[in-house]
C-alpha cells in the first residue's frame, strides 16, 4: 500500500505524519507541495495515481480555497484518477460536505489546540481508508459487497446473504445504488446521481432522484430488514451517501 503525503507547513507535519502513517504494510512518500493549477495538473495526477492514497489538505494553513481543491478533485476523478483521497481542513462541516461531493473519499476536521490530536485523527482517517481499501467492497466486477449486503449489477438483485433474503431493483434502481455503494464515505449530489441513472440525451428532473431514493429505502432495502433504510443517509443541501457502518450493523457476514 503506497500513500502520497502532499501537505504545507513549516511545522514538519510532512515527516510527523510519515512516521505515524508508515508501517511495515505501507509505504509513504512526501511529495514537496505544488499547486494543482492547470499547467501543474498532468504531473501531479500522474504522481496521485501511481499511489493508493491520497493525503492533502485544504483551507488557510494549506493556502489552498476550499473552491479550488473541489475543482481540482473533480478534475482528478474525470481523468479517471481512483486513488483514495483524504482531506484535512480547517473544520468547515459545510465546506468538508462539499469536498466528498467533489471527488474525497475522507475528510477530517483540522483541530487547531494541539497537533499531536490533528496527527491521530489524520493517521485513523488513514486507518480506515486502507481497511476499506484492502478488504474491498467489490469483490467481482459486478458484485459490490458491504458486509453481507450483497448488490450483483447484472442481475439487478440485492441480497442479504445472513437473511437469505433478496429483492430485485430497477435498472435504474440499480445504478443509483451501484454509484453510493462503491464508495459509501462518498456523498453524491443529485446531478451525480442523474448522470450516473441516466444517459447524457435524456432530460430528467434532479427531483426523479428523490423518488428513487424513497423508493429504494421503503420498498427494496426495508424488505431486507426494518431498519435498512437508513443505509441512504441524506446529506441536506448535498445530496445522499450509503453508510457503510449501518450496513455491516444490519447485514453481518454469515
Amino acid at each position: 500500500m503506497k500513500v502520497l503525503l502532499h501537505v504545507k507547513g513549516d511545522d514538519g507535519i510532512a515527516q510527523i505524519l510519515q512516521q505515524a502513517i508508515q508501517n511495515d504494510d505501507r509505504a509513504v512518500t512526501v511529495s514537496p507541495y505544488m499547486s494543482m493549477s492547470s499547467g501543474n495538473f498532468s504531473a501531479f495526477a500522474d504522481m496521485v495515481s501511481n499511489h493508493d492514497v491520497l493525503v492533502t489538505q485544504a483551507g488557510r494553513a494549506a493556502g489552498q480555497t476550499y473552491d479550488s481543491l473541489r475543482s481540482n478533485l473533480r478534475k482528478l476523478r474525470d481523468a479517471g484518477v481512483t486513488t483514495k483521497i483524504v482531506v484535512f481542513t480547517d473544520d468547515d462541516p459545510l465546506e468538508e460536505a462539499m469536498l466528498l461531493v467533489g471527488g474525497a473519499d475522507y475528510c477530517v476536521g483540522e483541530p487547531t489546540m494541539q497537533a499531536e490530536e490533528r496527527i491521530f485523527l489524520i493517521r485513523a482517517a488513514v486507518d480506515r481508508v486502507v481497511m476499506r481499501h484492502g478488504t474491498a467492497y467489490e469483490t467481482e466486477e459486478n458484485e459490490i459487497r458491504i458486509g453481507g449486503l450483497h448488490l450483483n449489477t447484472n442481475t439487478c438483485l440485492l441480497t442479504a446473504v445472513s437473511r437469505d433474503a433478496l429483492v430485485r431493483l430497477t435498472v435504474t434502481e440499480t445504478k443509483i445504488l451501484e454509484t453510493l455503494m462503491r464508495r459509501p464515505s462518498a456523498a453524491y449530489s443529485r446531478d451525480q446521481l442523474l448522470s450516473a441513472a441516466y444517459p447524457d440525451d435524456v432530460y430528467v428532473d434532479d427531483r426523479t432522484i428523490d423518488s428513487h431514493i424513497k423508493r429504494i429505502r421503503l420498498n427494496k432495502l426495508r424488505k431486507l430488514n426494518d431498519g435498512a433504510d437508513k443505509c441512504i443517509m441524506t446529506l441536506y443541501g448535498v445530496g445522499y451517501r450509503f453508510s457503510e457502518d449501518v450496513a455491516r450493523k444490519l447485514f453481518p457476514i454469515a
